[in-house]
């Protein structure tokens, strides 16, 4: 059993794809099982996800069946093998190479704190932005995720 699967649902996202899976490549510490639970893309996601892969020593199952972010992320989590599970947008990155490693450690010292495993994280958030201009909207979700209260959280968060 591995200790994390990643379920990344996807359509038409061969344009991103590439920087998470060079960021999922570079992480530390952890091996996870990328779970690519594609809606039906028509750009060649699918088998871009295998080439990356196959290309960063990745651990990849790409499963292809209905559009729908709830469809596609319970097939994936069917499918999935690890330990841990994280729901990761395509694109996502981690610029910290410690990122999933960090996330493991903080669910475990949180499972031990409450003595069973019903716990749940969450990673910062940081759009990426075209220009370099101040956006207060950004700028307000990236603050607002920082908060550890209900409603704070979104699912950009991981």
């Amino acid at each position: 059993m591995r200790e994390l699967s990643l379920i990344v649902p996807t359509l038409n996202e061969a344009e991103v794809l590439p920087d998470l899976f060079k960021s999922l490549a570079g992480q530390q510490g952890v091996e996870p099982e990328v779970i690519v639970s594609d809606g039906g893309s028509e750009d060649g996601t699918p088998e871009l996800a295998k080439s990356l892969g196959h290309d960063l020593n990745l651990s990849i199952h790409v499963i292809t069946g209905v559009a729908g972010r709830a469809p596609q992320l319970n097939v994936g989590a069917a499918a999935a093998s690890g330990r841990s599970v994280l729901f990761l947008h395509a694109d996502s990155y981690f610029p910290d190479s410690h990122a999933l490693r960090k996330g493991l450690d903080a669910l475990d010292a949180a499972i031990a704190r409450r003595g069973d495993d019903k716990v749940a994280g969450r990673f910062g958030l940081r759009f990426r932005r075209q220009e370099n201009s101040p956006s207060p909207g950004y700028y307000h979700f990236e603050c607002k995720a920082r908060l550890d209260r209900r409603e704070c959280i979104h699912g950009d968060q991981g």
